[in-house]
């Protein structure tokens, strides 16, 4: 009769040893899972702003996406604010174009009290919710390849619906990035002013994704990979620094506080140095700024370069 084999203690502890390493590969695909799914599908930031609250007469206007979402925005026709008389549209409209987690009002940078400046300059501004973000419809955040597309979708439907015959675009953080995307390409775009675009997202995931996500660090790469499968859209299709080197004949206006915690503080030269002598472009990088507060803490110099930027003057470069 065979004797059973003794559970000896270095079976235990191997099997001991398996148990650890098993339960902590389990809590890791726990915790990487949600973390991208919150981190592609975050919470909506809510309205706290309202452009007739800095005496800006508006109206509310709901663009189609490609996906079919309806997204949300406030035209806002160029006007003296706190005027009784209706406004007429200029014919030249800047877009914004909102960063990741925000919204229309853009409350985070002071976004609609730069609105009022552009407005007062002569130019309508027609600020929007990209589709999942805001008061729109629809779900999650893509890092670029739907938000081009829907970038691009308003430009048509300010040039249709509002008659303008020049459009430029204006975008902070990774809304800059998107902006540096879509106008590139887009034939109706003639301005992109880029406050505090990354140049590679690759780059950007690879230093920084922790920070957006609350994942620990030696979690970046399966972060980066679950981020396709849960939001159902390729990640790297594009990059801002591959686009400007497509662009041709474009103005670009690089912006970037030089104190920038997210993006490295290069990004503004790697950028304006692709764009190459086919495009018109300028660059400032801001001293003492982080990242997309340049208007926050140079509010007079901000808005008289970007102004300037936008009537064909030459801007001041750092």
């Amino acid at each position: 009769m065979k004797k059973e084999k003794a559970f000896t203690p270095v079976l235990a502890i191997i099997f001991i040893l398996l148990f650890i390493i098993i339960a902590t590969v389990v809590v890791f695909a726990i915790i990487s899972f949600s973390t991208t799914g919150i981190l592609v599908n975050p919470e909506k930031a809510k309205m706290t702003t309202f452009p007739d609250e800095l005496g800006l007469q508006y109206e509310f206007c709901e663009i189609v996406a490609p996906n079919g979402a309806t997204m949300a925005g406030w035209f806002i026709a160029a006007q003296k604010h706190n005027s009784d008389e209706k406004p007429t549209p200029s014919p030249k409209t800047v877009v914004f174009s909102h960063d990741y987690k925000s919204n229309k009002d853009m409350e985070e940078i002071n976004g609609l009290y730069y609105a009022r400046y552009l407005c007062e300059a002569g130019y309508n501004v027609l600020t929007f919710d990209y589709s999942g973000s805001g008061s729109s419809t629809g779900k999650g955040y893509t890092f670029g390849s739907r938000e081009v597309q829907e970038l691009n979708a308003v430009v048509s439907f300010v040039k249709d619906k509002y008659k303008s015959t020049e459009i430029s675009l204006c975008g902070w953080g990774f809304g800059a990035a998107v902006a540096v995307m879509a106008g590139s390409d887009n034939p109706d775009v003639n301005n992109i002013i880029s406050d505090g675009a990354y140049s590679d997202l690759r780059e950007v995931f690879n230093t920084s994704l922790h920070y957006l996500s609350g994942a620990p660090s030696f979690l970046n790469s399966i972060t980066e990979g679950l981020i396709p499968l849960l939001s159902g859209h390729a990640l790297y299709a594009d990059s801002p620094i591959d686009a400007v080197k497509r662009a041709q004949d474009k103005h670009f206006f690089f912006i970037q506080g030089q104190s920038d915690d997210l993006f490295s503080p290069e990004c503004i030269s790697y950028l304006a140095a692709a764009a190459g002598q086919q495009n018109t472009v300028e660059k400032w990088q801001v001293k003492g700024t982080n990242h997309i507060y340049s208007f926050k803490t140079n509010e007079e110099n901000y808005v008289d370069r970007t102004i300037r930027f936008l009537k064909g003057e030459s801007v001041f470069s750092e």
